[in-house]
């Protein structure tokens, strides 16, 4: 996992009216964020990291 993924976590968003707006308008698919972005990239990195070659999910603490 790269060290950005160790530093990074939900709990550190700042809170941005423009989510809440589109997230109550049903569009929050639209948000950009280069901090959303890095959340995304590490979770699809910690995905990727405990699936098995057919894209299946392993327990990570085996």
């Amino acid at each position: 996992m790269s060290d950005s993924c160790n530093s990074c976590s939900a709990a550190e968003l700042a809170i941005d009216p423009l989510l809440a707006e589109l997230s109550d308008a049903g569009k929050i698919e639209e948000y950009q964020s280069p901090s959303f972005d890095q959340i995304a990239q590490c979770l699809a990195e910690q995905i990727k990291a405990n699936s098995d070659e057919d894209g299946v999910q392993t327990d990570p603490k085996s």
